[in-house]
Formats: structure tokens, sequence, C-alpha cells
């Protein structure tokens, strides 16, 4: 990981890997890949790895269906 990407505080970044994503809500990595795989959020690949927002991970936490 780059030193840029360590000096901004979790709940101040953009983006997160799917592990990162799964480790800040405190849930298996393969429990959101399999959400993500569901289709109950949206994520892009960039440089071989699943990025998903912070909006999306926090509309998909609020999500009530």
């Amino acid at each position: 990981m780059s030193t840029e990407t360590q000096s901004v505080p979790a709940n101040e970044r953009l983006a997160y890997t799917l592990a990162e994503a799964a480790q800040a809500i405190g849930i298996p990595k393969r429990t959101l890949q399999d959400a993500h795989s569901r289709g109950e959020f949206r994520a892009v690949k960039r440089c071989g790895r699943w990025i998903v927002t912070r909006t999306e991970l926090l509309r998909w936490l609020s999500d009530d269906s």
C-alpha cells in the first residue's frame, strides 16, 4: 500500500478494496464478495482489484430490503 493511501483516515477515503471494506464493517471478505456477485452493490475492477466506493458501501449497509 502506498504511503499516500495510508495517510488518509479510513472514514475519509473515497473507495475501498473489497477486503478493506469487509474489514472496515467487520464481516468476512467472502460474505462481501457473495453480496457483490448477487448484485447487491456496485463495484468496479481497477488494477486487478474490485473497488467499492464509500457511498455505495454506505447505501448497501443501509438498504432494508
